[in-house]
């Protein structure tokens, strides 16, 4: 087949997992308050569907979750002192901080406001986000990764800065990682 032919042929299934994922996620029923148990029910259906075990909570991945949850929500309300970590290479950085050594981990994120588009409310948005860049990166379906941590945030929306006004906003974070030589 033809390379140009093998691309369309990529997109065209890119495009189908796509609208799956969406009517998957927008019609999931809605945890009752914790936007971390909504979060890890969406991730691990959406594990399911690449035909690779369930992830398996582990601990210091959570704690990292947590912190870079915490670095996003600070940034938004305009109290960070850093920019909040965002890249694999700054996530590899961060985990061996905590010794844990792996070559392979990946960073998920997603954010949702008013001003998200999209079906849904803000956990939904940063829910929907998070999953499609974990399909979109092929890394919900890279069965190496075996561990994941998730944190999820709701900003109750009374911080505001001069130049905006006061919003609620959803933050989700799920860091994902191979076997660790601890």
């Amino acid at each position: 087949m033809p390379r140009g032919d093998v691309m369309k042929a990529v997109r065209r299934v890119a495009v189908s997992v796509t609208a799956i994922v969406f009517s998957l996620i927008s019609v999931a029923p809605v945890a009752a308050a914790d936007p971390t148990t909504h979060t890890k029910a969406e991730v691990d259906a959406a594990r399911g569907q690449a035909g690779c075990p369930p992830f398996q909570a582990d601990p210091v991945l959570t704690d990292v979750s947590q912190r870079t949850a915490h670095e996003v929500d600070d940034y938004v309300r305009h109290a960070a002192r850093n920019l909040p970590t965002t890249l694999d290479t700054d996530l590899l950085k961060a985990l061996r901080e905590t010794g844990y050594n792996t070559s392979n981990a990946r960073l998920l994120n997603g954010y949702g406001d008013y001003r998200t588009g999209g079906a849904g409310d803000n956990e939904a948005k940063a829910i929907k986000g998070a999953v499609l860049q974990g399909w979109g990166f092929e890394v919900l379906s890279d069965c190496t990764l075996t561990k994941y941590g998730i944190s999820a945030i709701n900003g109750g929306g009374s911080e505001g800065w001069p130049s905006t006004a006061p919003r609620t906003y959803s933050v989700v974070v799920v860091v994902l990682a191979g076997p660790s030589g601890r």
